[in-house]
C-alpha cells in the first residue's frame, strides 16, 4: 500500500512535491480507512485541479519511477536515464531528479 510518493526536479516540479495518503484527524468515514501502526491511510486518492497545475506531470513522474524500477536490471552503470528535469532554472538543469516511494507490503490491519 502506497503511503507517500514524492518527486523533485522533474518536468514542471523544481521543488519537492509530495502525494501523501496519510489522513488528518478527521473521523468522518473512518470505516473506509486502512490502519497501519498508529496512523490511518486512504485506500485511494483523486487528483484534481486547474489546468496546467501539474496533475499529468505527477502521473508521468510516477510512471517514470515505476518504469525505472521495472527495467533497472537492464540498465548499465554508465547508461544515461531518459529523465527530463525542471528546465526553467539553470541550476535545476544540472541537478539530479529524485523519486521516493514510501509504502508497506502485506502489513495492513483492518
Amino acid at each position: 500500500m502506497l503511503i507517500q510518493f514524492s518527486v523533485t526536479n522533474f518536468l514542471s516540479f523544481r521543488d519537492e512535491v509530495i502525494l501523501s495518503l496519510s489522513t488528518n484527524k478527521d473521523n468522518s468515514h473512518k470505516e473506509n480507512l486502512l490502519f497501519y501502526k498508529n496512523g490511518r491511510i486512504l485506500p485511494s486518492v483523486a487528483i484534481y485541479g486547474a489546468n496546467a497545475a501539474g496533475k499529468s506531470n505527477l502521473h508521468k513522474a510516477m510512471r517514470a519511477a515505476i518504469r525505472m524500477i521495472r527495467s533497472s536490471n537492464n540498465l548499465q552503470i554508465d547508461q544515461p536515464l531518459l529523465i527530463t528535469p525542471f528546465l526553467l532554472d539553470e541550476n535545476s538543469r544540472n541537478n539530479k531528479t529524485k523519486f521516493e516511494f514510501i509504502y508497506v507490503y502485506n502489513t495492513l490491519e483492518n
